[in-house]
């Protein structure tokens, strides 16, 4: 099968990230894989109209080169926009992959949803990494056994804002446990970590799902002293930890000693993980959807929507 030729919108923090090498980032992960992708035109507002492959002109390039995948690395407040944009154009390419979070809210959400009907030909895949980490998935197939009893709480602790990291971890929440979940918040507030200069909006929250009660506690840290990532499942048997942003996996089992007085916690490693790019994995994914026209609707945007839904919830309620 020939290359697909796509266009990289954006070129900072994920677009072009540490380097041509870095596989974490968009162009690295394109040109890791040149026999598969092309890539023909990198768009950022940095760049002159006149520069040829890169460009500040995203029509002019959609016109010069009718790409079949788009990639959008751009703020996250400017994904309404330039989506928009792509879904308006004559020559919108037949993948988006838009990188999380998606939109800003559910009024941005279902106006593109409303377009992308009438685009039938065009997919919307979402960069929620996690979804194409093989340890995660190893996690869910475990989480599948149902060997660990009732799950009763989820705690989070995260940094760098609601909507751009404690995004992830609701969206992780979803994919893990597959349910019509309905959630209500018991309580919300914006932490004084926000009072602290270029940091994204961090909340400290709670939640409850209504049917099975589970309680879903959030903790946000000040970017400026702390770099965490990490859940913590409290099922009736044990505790899963989900550590060092996802890179480790933890089971404790904690009992108490009546005859020395005191706890014992049994720490082990949940599974050995598998180095991987979750990045690459993803192109993989959609470099065989162009090949097969099949794609599981778990990576298109669509299951995005529970996510914005309970962001919403918390932001409202404080």
């Amino acid at each position: 099968m020939k290359k697909i030729s796509a266009i990289l919108i954006g070129f900072g923090k994920m677009g072009f990230g540490l380097g041509h090498n870095d596989k974490l980032s968009h162009y690295g992960a394109l040109k890791f894989l040149n026999n598969k992708f092309c890539l023909k035109s990198v768009i950022d507002k940095k760049f002159s109209k006149k520069q040829g492959f890169y460009s500040s002109d995203l029509n002019r390039s959609l016109k010069n080169h009718n790409p079949e995948l788009a990639i959008i690395s751009v703020s996250s407040k400017s994904h309404f926009n330039i989506v928009e944009k792509l879904l308006k154009s004559k020559f919108c390419p037949k993948v988006l992959f838009l990188d999380k979070p998606s939109f800003q809210n559910l009024i941005e959400f279902k106006k593109i949803k409303k377009l992308i009907k009438n685009k039938k030909n065009t997919k919307i895949i979402l960069n929620q990494t996690y979804r194409f980490d093989k340890n995660l998935e190893k996690l869910k197939n475990i989480f599948k056994l149902k060997k660990f009893g009732k799950l009763h709480k989820v705690s989070i602790n995260y940094t760098n804002g609601l909507k751009n990291n404690a995004n992830h971890l609701f969206d992780i929440f979803f994919y893990l446990f597959n349910g019509n979940f309905k959630f209500r918040p018991l309580w919300s507030f914006k932490n004084p970590v926000n009072f602290f200069k270029n940091q994204n909006t961090n909340y400290d929250f709670c939640l409850m799902e209504e049917k099975k009660k589970i309680i879903i506690n959030g903790q946000s840290f000040d970017n400026n002293i702390f770099e965490i990532f990490e859940v913590m499942f409290y099922f009736s048997k044990c505790r899963i930890v989900a550590a060092d942003f996802f890179k480790e996996y933890y089971i404790e089992q904690i009992k108490y000693d009546r005859f020395q007085n005191k706890e014992i916690n049994r720490k082990k490693k949940l599974f050995k993980t598998i180095k991987n790019y979750p990045l690459i994995n993803a192109y993989n994914l959609i470099y065989s959807y162009f090949v097969s026209k099949k794609i599981n609707k778990k990576f298109e945007i669509y299951d995005n929507e529970k996510t914005i839904k309970l962001i919403d919830i918390i932001e409202k309620y404080v």
